[in-house]
């Protein structure tokens, strides 16, 4: 009897076998990325937008995936790499892996306001959950948010909701990992030390 094989997303599925984590290639690949405003992260696009894998290194560019999304509008870190294993726990809820945003709002930012981010925000799917929420003390309309989920365009849904608009978005840190110095379109390979740090950040084995 013959099996017609099930294809796996190697950014999306932790593939194991006998329990144990593998990866579809003995040689692990890793790049952070600064995404510009107007690049999808995805592999591809249908509608032809240009994607976080023109900053790829050619030679690499049929092995890495995206690890989460950023929409259209937004920047920062974005992570690429062909393990499998910790793109799966980065962006499974139940890891609570941190994610550290830089965020302008269109009008001040209240105490209210950020306690209402802070605790969580009622969205059409659900209670947010708690994050984590710093006002810059210069400037009202700055805050840090640390999200320990990642649901659609979540930031700009919460703002919305408590009757602001986000007017611009960056991803500072996936876990452990931040996005440094990087301009907006450079990528640089993530260290071993850093693929430690993440790996270890989310209950994997060195």
């Amino acid at each position: 009897m013959t099996r017609l094989g099930t294809k796996a997303d190697p950014a999306i599925n932790e593939i194991a076998v006998d329990g144990r984590p593998i990866v579809v290639t003995n040689v692990i690949h890793a790049f952070a990325l600064s995404k510009p405003a107007g690049v999808v992260s995805t592999r591809d696009d249908d509608r032809g937008r240009p994607t976080v894998m023109a900053f790829v290194p050619a030679a690499v560019r049929g092995l890495v995936y995206p690890v989460g999304r950023l929409d259209l509008k937004s920047t920062g870190l974005v992570l690429l790499t062909n393990d499998g294993a910790l793109a799966f726990r980065l962006t499974h809820p139940s890891y609570h892996v941190p994610k550290t945003y830089r965020v302008r709002a269109r009008r001040p930012i209240g105490r209210a306001q950020a306690e209402a981010l802070a605790g969580g925000v009622e969205l059409d799917d659900g209670l947010t959950a708690p994050a984590e929420v710093t006002l810059d003390a210069d400037d009202p309309s700055m805050l840090t948010m640390v999200l320990y989920e990642g649901r659609k365009r979540q930031i700009r849904r919460m703002l919305t909701a408590l009757g602001n608009e986000t007017t611009s978005l960056r991803r500072t840190a996936i876990g452990p990992l931040g996005v440094g110095r990087l301009a907006d379109g450079e990528t640089r390979p993530v260290t071993d030390a850093e693929l430690g740090q993440l790996r270890k950040a989310v209950g994997l084995a060195q």
